[in-house]
């Protein structure tokens, strides 16, 4: 009986360091995951936050020099998500307002030549508004002249009636 003890007593002991060390290496096994999915969690966080962030920062890069009156930058975003969509958005209104802007300048230009023709006409409608002042000055002179001749005559003519008369 005490040798079988014995052997049970070997048994439980053998057994008993096997769980042990079953247990160590479950506990090593366990940390050693636990550090790798840590380190690949940290990995993973820091990819995905870069993937988010670098297309953001080129929008707020965009947002500033368009801020700052360049419509020429677009942005290079390939993604199909918000982000994407939000970058295709930024490019089409830098467009739009690059389109508008050009309009805008065509309409000054345009403006700016129909004043010019307006000044011109302004300009030439002066000429002859002097000119015409200039006319009318003359035929007032002329017509002033008539009426002081006119007078003259008048007086000559009863002058000539009262010779009449006279003889």
């Amino acid at each position: 009986i005490d040798t079988i003890v014995q052997k049970v007593e070997d048994a439980a002991i053998a057994t008993v360091n096997a769980a042990d060390s079953s247990g160590h290496r479950g506990i090593l096994i366990t940390v050693a995951c636990l550090v790798i999915g840590f380190v690949l969690a940290v990995a993973l966080g820091f990819l995905l936050t870069r993937l988010i962030t670098k297309p953001l920062f080129k929008g707020v890069d965009l947002a500033k020099a368009m801020a700052d009156g360049d419509l020429t930058k677009t942005m290079d975003v390939d993604q199909k998500d918000e982000i994407g969509i939000l970058a295709q958005s930024l490019n089409d209104m830098a467009k739009n307002l690059r389109r508008m802007f050009g309009e805008i300048k065509q309409g000054v230009t345009s403006v700016d030549e129909s004043s010019t023709q307006l000044a011109a006409i302004s300009n030439q409608m002066a000429s002859g508004a002097e000119a015409t002042a200039s006319r009318s000055a003359q035929v007032a002179a002329a017509a002033e002249e008539m009426s002081a001749n006119q007078t003259s005559i008048a007086a000559a003519m009863e002058q000539a009636a009262v010779n009449v008369n006279m003889v």
